[in-house]
């Protein structure tokens, strides 16, 4: 893998190193304890420069005035921008704005886009996410409790959000709320724009983090919808498709979250280093730097650093060459490795400034109050190293290819004499029951209308009960080149085999089958998933043509 960087891009890093040190990093001053008038003057001072520079928001989409970024490209800008609070908003890259940009360029359509999403990326307005409940699991958004019911040609939304962040001085907010209660867990949810002078949008209070309330744009709001009335057009991609939406939004964004916690770490580390060199300790003129203790702070922080830094430039090349859904172990890893890295980075430089570092005299004790959160927000670690660990262990379990297998799974039941986990969950019957639920959704879709027909979904749903039978272990007649078959229409039509699966699970507990039954349909469904991520996307062309009764055409 090559994580070279072009010319282009080379000359654009150094002149945002300039510009953050001359222009950005100054500011932090009348940040942390100076006038908010003076300092968005400050900021809008040098966003207007960095327009003229031609770097304003280059992770945006081209058509909207972006520079048409890799994902490697964007994570080593934002590493570069994150040596300050200030730079991600100054270059126009800022959170939540980046994420609802992402959003309304892949789903909005071109009447929500020239609305809200050109006046976004062009630094007229602000937005916020309205996702996280006070009294929800935040790491386990099917349990949200805010709804939108509809009336009519309307949504009307009920419930309660915080951490709404930067909901003071937004125009609109992005609001993921239940409108499909007795569907699925993983499609009850849908995202709406919901403009923030609609009566019922109650912006109640900016939540104080660790003593800090903020304002404007760094600031985490309560919100309180209540009867709050929108347009149905003003729904986001397919209703139900909030989680779906919610996952694409995370996946890369989390590429620029732990680049960005490098560049904190990077520079937390500079702040360190440069500490111990200049603060003498004792009569004989010895600095902190002649310290055994602090030399191996230093050797084992910079080699933390750096593995972490390629651990993440790994997963943006990933993400590039393969997409995210193949990077998912690797995004789940820097989520909870970057995050501790930067803070024992953050925690390490305090320590070496002693009671400068807690004060607000420099930036340190900003991100110590800021950015514990990032062990928290887009998924705590636990749910990380849980969903990583899980997934780990599966591929080595007794499903998995050459392993010894201790319960029925795929051909190997017919042999042993044992039943399969085909006919122990009833067999066709049940499997058909779940791919037909799930292409019923599909059918009721407007954007897959627009990419398939109806015999290609007919066909589509055919081979995936195929493909599941077979992989459960249901009759021989369905193994050898047929399921070769079928395994290559489902990757030329770029069926999302995770989504299925995702429903597949939540079909069968509705269906009331045992949960270690379920257990088991995972664990023999985890090597069919890693040949769908893994097959190339030029399938052979003695694959392509696929005759719905099976086998080649």
């Amino acid at each position: 893998m090559d994580f070279g960087v072009s010319e282009a891009m080379s000359v654009r890093l150094a002149m945002i190193a300039e510009f953050m040190d001359r222009e950005v990093i100054p500011l932090e001053g009348e940040m942390l304890h100076g006038d908010p008038e003076t300092l968005a003057a400050g900021v809008a001072a040098a966003q207007a420069k960095v327009k003229q520079m031609g770097l304003w928001a280059p992770n945006h989409p081209v058509e909207f005035g972006g520079l048409g970024l890799s994902m490697v490209d964007h994570g080593l800008f934002a590493e570069a921008v994150g040596r300050s609070p200030l730079g991600m908003t100054v270059f126009g890259t800022q959170a939540p704005d980046a994420g609802n940009i992402e959003i309304l360029h892949r789903y909005g359509t071109p009447e929500q886009q020239d609305r809200w999403l050109r006046p976004l990326v062009d630094g007229e307005i602000r937005s916020c996410f309205s996702m996280t409940e006070p009294e929800t699991a935040g790491s386990n958004p099917v349990l949200l409790a805010t709804t939108a019911t509809v009336e009519g040609d309307d949504y009307v939304i009920n419930g309660q959000k915080w951490f709404t962040s930067s909901a003071d001085g937004a125009a609109f907010a992005i609001v993921m709320a239940v409108t499909n209660p007795d569907a699925p867990p993983h499609q009850r949810s849908s995202m709406i724009i919901v403009p923030t002078d609609t009566p019922g949008f109650n912006l109640v209070r900016n939540v104080s983090v660790m003593g800090h309330v903020g304002s404007g744009h760094a600031s985490h709001g309560e919100v309180i919808y209540q009867s709050c009335r929108v347009p149905r057009s003003n729904l986001l991609g397919p209703e139900g498709g909030g989680f779906v939406i919610a996952q694409d939004r995370l996946g890369p964004g989390r590429i620029h979250h732990c680049m960005r916690w490098l560049g904190i770490a990077a520079r937390a580390f500079e702040m360190m280093c440069e500490r111990a060199n200049e603060r003498i300790i004792d009569r004989d003129g010895n600095h902190l730097a002649d310290r055994q203790v602090i030399q191996h702070w230093a050797a084992e922080l910079d080699a933390e650093i750096r593995g972490a830094r390629l651990q993440v430039l790994h997963a943006a090349w990933m993400i590039d060459q393969h997409g995210a859904k193949a990077a998912r172990d690797e995004i789940s890893a820097i989520k909870f490795v970057v995050a501790n890295t930067m803070l024992k980075a953050v925690d390490s430089a305090i320590q070496v400034h002693g009671a400068l570092g807690v004060t607000d005299d420099t930036v340190l004790a900003y991100w110590y109050r800021h950015e514990r959160a990032a062990r928290i927000y887009d998924g705590a670690d636990e749910v990380h190293k849980t969903s990583l660990g899980r997934r780990l262990l599966r591929r080595f379990g007794p499903s998995a290819p050459g392993a010894g297998s201790e319960r029925p799974t795929g051909g190997s039941a017919s042999a042993t004499g044992e039943r399969s986990v085909y006919e122990t969950l009833g067999g066709e019957a049940l499997i058909g029951t779940a791919v037909e639920a799930f292409y019923s959704k599909l059918r009721s879709d407007p954007i897959v209308g627009e990419f398939f027909t109806g015999a290609d979904l007919s066909a589509l749903e055919t081979h995936q009960k195929m493909f599941l039978t077979a992989a459960l272990g249901g009759p021989d007649a369905y193994e050898g080149r047929d399921m070769r078959a079928a395994h290559a229409h489902l990757k030329i039509a770029d069926v999302d085999f995770d989504l299925f699966i995702q429903h597949l699970e939540d079909t069968l507990s509705e269906l009331d089958v045992e949960p270690e039954r379920i257990a088991d349909v995972l664990d023999s469904l985890a090597p069919l998933r890693r040949e769908i991520v893994a097959a190339p996307s030029d399938t052979p062309d003695e694959w392509a043509n696929v005759d719905p009764a099976g086998g080649r055409g």
